[in-house]
């Protein structure tokens, strides 16, 4: 999973953030202090009078907490993005990834070359290179290595 300081800037968008429901396992970066920090979402337990225990995610506990952090959305929540998005009316999941590799191999020659060239993106993690897919494809934006830009 991609922790460093560029994923965490390319994840930094509303066109990203917007989409995260915060759940177990999510990786998300906060900034107290000024530090970056990432931590997995933990569940803490709630006590009611009735006697019950419930188990609540941490983020969903105190939802005026979120734009203090950064979701880092792993490669498989990205690849869910763009499917659904690429693919709406396909409900066997077989057949969605089998599309989505279409997709991603014809794009990839033309937008995801590790080589820093004009037009291209420079990725350094898997991550980061799905993040670019999903960019590109739903919102026609490229990073240009500090911020996405129309492409």
């Amino acid at each position: 999973m991609d922790k460093t300081e560029t994923y965490i800037k390319m994840a930094d968008y509303p066109e990203i953030q917007n989409k995260w429901i915060p759940s177990i396992g999510d990786i998300f970066s906060h900034r107290e202090n000024g530090k970056v920090e990432t931590n997995p979402i933990y569940e803490t337990t709630l006590d009611w009078a009735d006697g019950k225990t419930s188990l609540i995610p941490v983020a969903i506990t105190w939802p005026e907490w979120r734009n203090r952090f950064i979701w880092l959305p792993h490669q498989d929540q990205l690849q869910e993005m763009v499917v659904k998005y690429r693919h709406p009316t396909i409900d066997e999941e077989r057949y969605c990834a089998y599309y989505l590799y279409l997709d991603f191999y014809d794009w990839l020659p033309r937008h995801g070359s590790i080589l820093e060239r004009k037009g291209r993106i420079n990725c350094n993690s898997m991550e980061q290179l799905w993040l670019a897919f999903v960019m590109k494809e739903k919102y026609n934006k490229v990073w240009n290595g500090d911020e996405w830009t129309s492409g």
